[in-house]
């Protein structure tokens, strides 16, 4: 349904601008020259954590495998919050704590790194976000995200139009990874319409 851009795709700018929505509805902005928040080092984007499947061989040397996965994706924002004021420092600390407090719902953190298109992750906070310092504080915030894809932010829709006869066209991924995919069907349509994966081979008819 969206376009995956990959679970193993590049580093994002940890110098772009990010954009932060709590699961209150608060809107944080990072590197924005605006909000007095911003980040020194983001990791996670490069690749989500692997899920094995090992065995050991019982009686003897070497192990068996199977088919591994990804897992999540753990990412962690190191950044620091500084205002003209003490007052001003302190609202954006507060508004850090509510945008990141991702426990029953899930923060959504957006950015558009240099090249590529805008792109997206959903995610709990497992910690933090941990403040310290003086005058100018630091903070440092880790996230996991149960799905490993990193998505676009903009909605891939294809239509195919069905006249008379047997029409067919193709459906093709925009991303670098398999991704999820809705389908709607709005009839009526002939007897002989199939929906097909043509790279498993399996299909709805």
């Amino acid at each position: 349904r969206l376009r995956a851009t990959g679970a193993d795709l590049l580093v994002f700018d940890w110098g772009a601008v990010w954009s932060v929505t709590g699961a209150d509805g608060t809107v944080l902005l990072l590197n924005d020259r605006l909000s007095g928040v911003w980040l020194t080092d983001i990791s996670g984007f490069d690749a989500p954590a692997i899920r094995e499947s090992v065995e050991n061989l019982p009686g003897e040397d070497g192990s068996r495998v199977g088919r591994f996965f990804y897992s999540g994706r753990a990412i962690t924002l190191t950044g620091i919050i500084e205002g003209a004021t003490a007052a001003l420092r302190n609202a954006s600390a507060v508004n850090v704590q509510r945008a990141f407090r991702g426990l029953a719902a899930d923060v959504l953190l957006k950015s558009t790194p240099s090249g590529q298109v805008g792109m997206q992750v959903k995610a709990r906070t497992v910690m933090g976000p941990r403040i310290t310092g003086g005058v100018v504080k630091q903070f440092h915030v880790g996230l996991w995200c149960p799905d490993p894809r990193i998505y676009s932010q903009t909605l891939n829709v294809q239509a195919i139009t069905a006249p008379s006869g047997s029409p067919s066209g193709n459906v093709t991924n925009a991303g670098n990874f398999q991704t999820p995919h809705v389908v709607k069907v709005t009839g009526p349509l002939n007897a002989n319409w199939q929906i097909k994966n043509d790279t498993s081979g399996e299909y709805l008819q």
